[in-house]
């Protein structure tokens, strides 16, 4: 059975490291752009791939996909509403964010079960 209480738990260190590694890195001069959304994204989604199936046992892949998607829901809005960027106008770079922060999420999480499982098996 899902529980929204442990994807809520689950997406909650990667929304606040998000915050944390934005607020930090606003305050350093030279960082490169790119460098800045690669350290921002990769960290993200493979931490809520990870927790996910922590927190949900029983359903591990689907709230990994629904922790993502939330996750770039939120950003998509934060930057339309506060930065006021055309974050929604552009359906194809919407598609391939979308795709690309859920694929994210989902390897990890089909890697932290394997390993997971690989552990279990051999301490039997």
């Amino acid at each position: 059975m899902f529980h929204f209480l442990g994807l809520l738990k689950a997406m909650s260190v990667p929304f606040i490291y998000m915050i944390v590694f934005g607020f930090i890195s606003g305050f350093l001069p030279n960082m490169d752009l790119d460098l800045m959304i690669v350290l921002l994204f990769f960290p993200t989604y493979i931490l809520i791939g990870i927790l996910a199936p922590i927190y949900n046992k029983k359903t591990p892949y689907f709230a990994s996909f629904i922790g993502s998607l939330s996750l770039s829901v939120l950003n998509f809005f934060f930057g339309h509403f506060f930065f006021e960027l055309e974050t929604l106008a552009d359906p194809d770079r919407v598609n391939r964010s979308l795709v690309l922060s859920t694929s994210v999420s989902i390897i990890t999480t089909s890697i932290f079960l394997f390993t997971k499982k690989r552990k279990v098996l051999k301490n039997v």
